[in-house]
């Protein structure tokens, strides 16, 4: 069976479920506009205008943004159990197609669905409140390589947690707990040395985006870049080490 016909089964699972469409596309967006019509009702004074743009709600914009880009890996949580653990397995196997092939297909998908959800949210907050992402191309990777992240991140939590429930709650934990560490998430700052703070995935992106946009700091933006994309690989090299010891 051709790769991109299961690829382009996955891709359209991903798209036409009302669930993910909900979480991943109409919350944050939801999110961002009641965030925004708050902080334009109550900041006053322009300390927060930088290059003639609000600062303030771009970088929280673009939080909401990375925090849902990277609960994005709950996609590949959900395949890896329902399609390759799940009673749907005896299928694959039967089906005239390797069960790495179904894998790929899922995870191009998974990545897929993040990348263009994410990129909406951020198109309509452009067009919504005139924000200012810089260099559109440099969010289209960002965005890309979170969104690899996150399913490297998901797929990580599956090889080391056999129950689907458990790897889900602990795959939240982790991208709440970042958030947290990363200056703060509902009300809960723990005050995190800047060593460990400044080394968060979430910080890391938000600093690409802010400085290749707002700040004009191209330098800074590709140098936070790098630094994050070690981060991916760093992973991807534990989920190939794992998955060789622990296959799905």
């Amino acid at each position: 069976m051709n790769w991109a016909i299961i690829t382009r089964h996955y891709v359209k699972r991903a798209f036409i479920d009302p669930l993910g469409l909900a979480i991943f596309l109409l919350i944050p967006t939801a999110m961002i506009l009641l965030q925004n019509f708050i902080i334009n009702a109550n900041i006053e004074g322009d300390d927060h205008i930088i290059n003639g743009y609000n600062a303030v709600i771009t970088e929280s914009t673009i939080a909401v943004m990375i925090i849902f880009l990277l609960m994005g890996g709950m996609y590949i949580i959900d395949y890896i159990f329902t399609d390759f653990r799940g009673a749907n397995r005896w299928r694959l196997i039967a089906a005239p197609a390797t069960l790495s092939t179904y894998f790929f297909g899922a995870l191009i998908a998974s990545v897929a669905f993040s990348v263009v959800s994410s990129m909406a949210v951020l198109g309509v907050s452009y067009l919504v409140f005139d924000m200012y992402f810089g260099n559109w191309h440099v969010m289209l990777a960002l965005v890309l390589l979170l969104a690899i992240f996150s399913q490297l991140l998901g797929i990580l939590m599956s090889l080391l947690i056999k129950k689907k429930k458990t790897a889900e709650s602990a795959f939240s934990a982790v991208i709440m707990l970042s958030a947290i560490m990363a200056g703060g998430f509902m009300g809960i700052n723990l005050n995190m040395p800047d060593a460990i703070r400044d080394n968060t995935p979430l910080l890391r992106a938000l600093r690409v985006a802010t400085y290749s946009g707002l700040h004009d700091n191209m330098s800074g933006a590709m140098f936070n870049f790098g630094i994050l994309a070690a981060m991916t690989a760093v992973l991807a090299v534990a989920v190939f080490i794992i998955g060789r010891k622990k296959p799905l």
